[in-house]
C-alpha cells in the first residue's frame, strides 16, 4: 500500500521541479530579451544621430546664409550663430520642443577666414554624439586653398582635403563619429 501512495507525490514533486526549472529559464530569458531591445534601440539612436549630425555638416559645407542652412536643417537659427533641429521618436524634424525626443545643436563661429560648426545631437540620456567641422570663407572667392577637417569626438576620425590654388591633390584619411 505504501508503494501506491508514493507514486503520486514523486510524480507532483518532479513535476513542480520542472515548473520551477522552466519559470528560472523564462525569466533568464525574458531579461535578455529586454537588453537586446535596449541595445538595439541605442545603437539604432546612435546611427540615426551620426547621420544626422553628418548631414548637418555637409549642409554646413554648402551653404553660408544661417538661416538658409536652419532651412536647410528643418530647424530655427538664433540669434548667437546657433542653430536648433528637433526630431521626433522617428526622427523626423518638428518644431515642437515639448515633443522633441532628440535635439541637434550647431553652434557656428568664425574668425574672418575659417568657419567653425560644432554639432552635438542630444537625447533623453544626454550626449549622444558630436561633431566639428571647418571650412575655409575664402574658398568660394578661389583666394585660397583648401583645409577642411571632419572629425568625430575626441579625434575619433578624419577627413583632409589640401590642395593649392592650382588644383593641388588632396589626401583623404577616413575614420568615425562617435
Amino acid at each position: 500500500m505504501e508503494n501506491r501512495n508514493s507514486r503520486p507525490v514523486l510524480f507532483l514533486t518532479e513535476l513542480i521541479i520542472a515548473i520551477l526549472i522552466f519559470a528560472l529559464s523564462m525569466g533568464i530569458c525574458g531579461a535578455l530579451f529586454a537588453r537586446s531591445f535596449a541595445a538595439s534601440t541605442e545603437s539604432t539612436n546612435l546611427n540615426n544621430a551620426v547621420f544626422q549630425a553628418e548631414s548637418a555638416a555637409e549642409a554646413f559645407h554648402s551653404y553660408d546664409e544661417l538661416s538658409v542652412l536652419a532651412e536647410r536643417l528643418g530647424g530655427a537659427a538664433s540669434g548667437n550663430n546657433a542653430i536648433n533641429v528637433y526630431y521626433d521618436k522617428a526622427w523626423a524634424p518638428i518644431e515642437a520642443i515639448e515633443d522633441a525626443r532628440f535635439i541637434m545643436s550647431m553652434s557656428i563661429s568664425e574668425n574672418g577666414v575659417v568657419a567653425k560648426a560644432d554639432i552635438s545631437v542630444y537625447g533623453n540620456a544626454g550626449l549622444i554624439t558630436e561633431l566639428n567641422t571647418s571650412k575655409n570663407t575664402l574658398l568660394k572667392t578661389g583666394k585660397a586653398g583648401v583645409n577642411n577637417s571632419i572629425g568625430g569626438a575626441g579625434g575619433a576620425g578624419s577627413v583632409n582635403n589640401s590642395g593649392g590654388a592650382d588644383g593641388g591633390a588632396g589626401a583623404e584619411s577616413g575614420g568615425g563619429a562617435r
